[in-house]
């Protein structure tokens, strides 16, 4: 297991799964990518996050 950040993918991460995912990740010093078939989605829940 490495401690440095890593960058991260969560596809789905729209849902309520994914983006609580997201967020963990991204609070825990990781750079997430957020993944979705709806790219305007994908960008509103990232504003969110």
């Amino acid at each position: 297991m490495t401690s440095s950040p890593q960058t991260i993918a969560v596809l789905g991460g729209t849902g309520a799964e994914g983006s609580g995912i997201a967020l963990r990740l991204a609070h825990a010093g990781h750079t997430v990518l957020v993944g979705s078939r709806d790219a305007d989605k994908a960008a509103r829940v990232c504003e969110e996050l």
